[in-house]
């Protein structure tokens, strides 16, 4: 694992808010911990932000894999990729 990814505590996971009577409320929180109530928010979200430490990861994996090629010698879609890729690594340090 990259040592920028490794500075995020823990994997994430995404839980029905035990709390919620009657509504679809979500929670996200630490895996392996008692789910701390880091953001109440619908499913399809918590699932997002639960796997946003395997996206980075595999984000700033696909942008080294790309960057042994050649800018001449990449393809279309390996320069949409790493585009991509390197756009949601500045979002997710904040740089943008």
């Amino acid at each position: 694992m990259s040592k920028e990814v490794a500075n995020t505590p823990g994997y994430w996971v995404a839980q029905r808010d035990p709390d919620a009577i009657g509504k679809s409320d979500w929670c996200i929180g630490v895996d392996g911990a008692p789910i701390d109530y880091v953001a109440v928010c619908s499913e399809r979200d918590a699932r997002l932000i639960a796997a946003a430490k395997e996206l980075l990861e595999a984000s700033l994996k696909a942008v080294e894999w790309i960057s042994e090629t050649p800018l001449a010698k990449r393809t279309e879609n390996e320069c949409c990729i790493y585009s991509l890729c390197t756009s949601a690594i500045l979002k997710a340090r904040g740089a943008t």
